[in-house]
């Protein structure tokens, strides 16, 4: 015999309440999931805007440093190096091609085109960067020239 004043759950109610747990804990993993993928993809993304600074720096430093430039003179030669497909180990495995062009009525400026790319979970992601940068020595090396001059 049961009494009416027993209290308790059915298997029912049971039955309903692990359903409803499990439906959450299985959201929960999924949105987990989403979350952590999209943390990769933003340290990625960071990884590659560290690589372009470098790869801008070292451009400044290297290269543009190497082309002299005299806004005085007539013709300048607009002959810049170009960088092959470089890999960095530095920023995650990152590849990177640099492209550069100058503007012939503006030979002073130098149009940086920097495409990023790597590898995410065996999908493949490039990004694109610009930068326009001054033909001219690197701040250190004019003050060191200023500082020379009588």
């Amino acid at each position: 015999m049961i009494r009416r004043d027993q209290t308790g759950f059915t298997l029912v109610e049971m039955l309903f309440a692990i359903g409803i747990l499990t439906f959450g804990i299985t959201s929960l993993i999924g949105v987990l999931s989403v979350g952590v993928s999209t943390r990769r993809t933003a340290e990625q993304r960071v990884r590659s805007a560290y690589t372009v600074d470098a790869v801008v720096q070292r451009i400044e430093q290297e290269l543009l440093a190497d082309i002299a430039f005299d806004p005085m003179a007539e013709d300048d030669e607009l002959d810049l190096p170009a960088l092959e497909r470089q890999h960095s180990d530095d920023y995650g495995g990152i590849d990177y091609t640099v492209r550069l062009s100058a503007d012939p009525d503006y030979p002073e400026l130098v149009l940086a085109t920097i495409r990023v790319a790597w590898l995410e979970q065996g999908e493949s992601y490039a990004q694109v960067y610009r930068r326009l940068m001054r033909r001219e020595k690197p701040f250190p090396q004019r003050v060191d020239a200023l500082r020379r001059q009588p």
